[in-house]
């Protein structure tokens, strides 16, 4: 027994001899990935991490557009938002018929795309959106996705193109302002850990 447990003495007077040599030599870095980053040059991995209300990931290709009067406005050409916030993209559409599903894909994808039952306001001014939340744990930059709409005459609408712009800078007190943009811009505040009285000044 006593020999026994000299030699584990000894295995692990080595085994730790070794360990604090490799740390203290400063040649190598132990790096250990964070799997939860979503990089956003990578479109599958941002489609695959999106959380978009009534959104249903679908097989095989976007649906072709078809001929007809369902047309989508073009109007809303950017996004700029933070990470972790949720785009509410509202459907501007010419259409005599309501709309049965949004078709979303972040391009570059192939081979899914998400069918989405929109969310309406007004059903007399047919006001209707999506929303679709960026993960917290995305890299700063862009990426663009398209989106669709089929009426329930299953008219299938122009593919309208976004830019969508990823930023963690968020507002705060000392950093107060936020400059929009000719799209959507959807702003992060942070107001403390106090109660107290919040001015939003603001000029569209």
């Amino acid at each position: 027994m006593k020999t026994n447990k000299f030699l584990w003495i000894v295995l692990m007077t080595v085994c730790f001899t070794g360990f604090v040599s490799c740390l203290e030599s400063g040649d190598e870095t132990l790096v250990v990935p964070d799997i939860n980053k979503v990089d956003i040059k990578n479109p599958e991995d941002i489609q695959n991490s999106l959380i978009i209300k009534d959104g249903k990931l679908t097989s095989g290709e976007m649906p072709a557009s078809t001929s007809g009067n369902n047309n989508l406005s073009s109007s809303i050409s950017s996004i700029l938002i933070n990470s972790g916030g949720t785009i509410f993209l509202p459907i501007i559409y010419n259409s005599g018929f309501e709309i049965e599903s949004v078709y979303f894909q972040v391009l570059g994808v192939d081979g899914n795309f998400y069918s989405v039952k929109p969310t309406i306001i007004t059903s007399n001014d047919k006001i209707t959106y999506i929303s679709v939340k960026i993960p917290e744990k995305i890299d700063n930059g862009t990426f663009n996705f398209i989106y669709k709409i089929k009426d329930k005459s299953n008219s299938i609408s122009n593919g309208v193109n976004v830019l969508v712009e990823v930023t963690n800078v968020v507002a705060s007190c000392e950093n107060n302002h936020k400059t929009g943009q000719s799209g959507l811009t959807f702003t992060s505040l942070y107001l403390g850990d106090t109660g107290g009285k919040v001015i939003i000044d603001y000029d569209t």
